[in-house]
């Protein structure tokens, strides 16, 4: 029930370990959040965002169906940036899928904690778009399966 806010926290603590997305073009401090994109962002031109792709998590349970075992969801996580390459977001996905695949780890928040039992990429993102001023921007990422304890 709780296991996506553990999720979305975790990811968040991961990809605070970067130290070198000033480097990458996300600014200090770097440009990151779950699902929500900040106005004075898309000013600066690149940032990486996160949000739960699954309608519902699915719920792993034990043999008598009362308690879940874990929670299994799918996140995409990707970079955004202005322009007409690729490179900028390229570069960001790398830094992203080096913190966040084949990792696992324990999280907590103020009332709840729990266990990222696996996080691995299992698909890929990448595409272009204009904005409403002709703006290209590109989007690159990864979908990444994550299992909560």
């Amino acid at each position: 029930m709780f296991e996506q806010d553990l999720a979305s926290a975790w990811i968040a603590q991961r990809l605070a370990t970067v130290t070198t997305w000033d480097a990458l073009g996300l600014g200090t401090p770097a440009r990151i959040g779950e699902a929500v994109v900040i106005h004075d962002w898309t000013e600066q031109g690149s940032y990486i965002v996160y949000s739960l792709q699954t309608p519902e998590v699915r719920d792993v349970s034990a043999t008598d169906q009362q308690d879940r075992i874990m929670a299994d969801s799918l996140w995409l996580v990707k970079a955004v940036a202005k322009g007409s390459s690729f490179v900028p977001v390229r570069k960001l996905a790398r830094a992203i899928d080096l913190v966040l695949d084949r990792t696992s780890g324990a999280v907590a928040l103020d009332d709840f904690a729990g266990t990222i039992m696996a996080c691995v990429r299992v698909g890929t993102v990448r595409y272009a778009e204009l904005d409403q001023t002709g703006t290209p921007w590109k989007h690159q990422g990864v979908l990444y399966r994550i299992q909560v304890q």
